[in-house]
């Protein structure tokens, strides 16, 4: 005697394609604006089986059309690469504007290939933290410095003085 399936277990195609359908409703809920927290309730599932479904469908849709995006891309570096062709041995002539459109065109090829990245690779803060009343701050220093050779200077008429002891 087969063994029976469990009921629910194994979902039919119907109940299947239910589901589909409601991972694209809550698709459409949150490109209008909702939160996952707000198409839950609309739906009356939890927060996390939204954020499941939604995940799900954007993964679907990328894979969909991922091979999609490799043919558009091989389609524009053939156009690119057609264009520096032209371009190329006016450029290496000395033709100015043909060399700017060789430079652009090369650079356009970098951008859809990945080469130049939408963000930059590092990112540098810097935070110059000036306190009157550190008097360890750098800047305190350097300005009570520069006072101080100010003051000599007048009191004397001579060249300032610097502290390694030459002159300015």
């Amino acid at each position: 005697m087969p063994k029976r399936k469990q009921p629910g277990l194994y979902p039919t195609p119907q109940k299947k394609a239910e589901w589909e359908l409601r991972r694209y409703q809550m698709l459409e809920l949150y490109k209008g604006g909702a939160t996952e927290k707000q198409i839950g309730e609309t739906l009356g599932v939890d927060k996390a089986q939204v954020h499941r479904s939604i995940k799900r469908v954007l993964n679907d849709l990328a894979e969909k059309y991922s091979g999609m995006a490799d043919q558009i891309r091989g389609l524009q570096m053939e156009r690119y690469t057609t264009l520096l062709a032209r371009w190329w041995p006016q450029a290496l002539a000395g033709n100015e504007a043909a060399t700017n459109m060789v430079l652009k065109i090369m650079h356009r090829i970098s951008e859809i290939n990945g080469v130049i990245p939408k963000e930059p690779v590092v990112q540098v803060n810097q935070q110059i933290n000036i306190g009157r009343d550190d008097e360890d701050d750098p800047l305190d220093i350097i300005l009570r410095r520069i006072a101080a050779i100010d003051t000599r200077s007048r009191e004397d008429d001579s060249p300032p003085q610097l502290e390694s002891g030459s002159t300015a």
